[in-house]
């Protein structure tokens, strides 16, 4: 059986294969998007203070873009002032695409 090597990913903690996607945590450390199993992130929360808090791939991060992405429509829609309708928008598509990403890169190789 052989296989591809671009769908392989390393966690970064501990260099093993990560093979599950409910094994997968996709996590800022140091402003760059790392991949961790979700034991080895559990170990390097408790040791540094770089990994970012908050999986971007887990509930928490899915049920905070749409709550996002709804109070950016809201602003848009019911804001009087232009600047608050540009900020929310852009930190909405920001949130939204980072989701769009990981999900291209990390979780559709598990799919």
């Amino acid at each position: 059986m052989q296989t591809n090597n671009k769908n392989i990913m390393l966690c970064e903690h501990c260099g093993r294969i990560i093979e599950t996607k409910e094994d997968l945590v996709v996590a800022f450390y140091f402003f760059t998007l790392s991949v961790f199993h979700n034991e080895c992130y559990g170990k390097g929360l408790k040791n540094n203070v770089f990994l970012s808090s908050l999986p971007l791939n887990g509930n928490i991060s899915i049920i905070a873009t749409i709550i996002l992405s709804v109070f950016s429509i809201l602003v848009f829609f019911f804001s009087p002032e232009y600047y608050p309708k540009v900020i929310s928008g852009i930190i909405a598509i920001i949130c939204l695409l980072l989701r769009i990403y990981i999900w291209f890169n990390y979780e559709s190789k598990f799919d």
